[in-house]
């Protein structure tokens, strides 16, 4: 129950978003503005946070 936590995740998220930040502003398909792309690390920070409680809610109901 370790693994899927903030502190696992995001350096993973955070680094990996650093190695394509320069592709990704040369993207010429890219559809939406820089500052979207930039706040992508927060949202998947949210989103393990929220989905982690919602798992444990879920398994103390087993």
């Amino acid at each position: 129950m370790n693994a899927f936590t903030e502190k696992r995740i995001m350096p993973l998220v955070n680094r990996l978003h650093n190695d394509i930040r320069e592709d990704v502003d040369k993207d010429p398909y890219m559809k939406w503005p820089m500052d979207v792309f930039a706040g992508e690390p927060e949202r998947i920070r949210t989103y393990v946070a929220e989905r982690r409680e919602y798992l444990t809610e879920r398994l103390h109901q087993l």
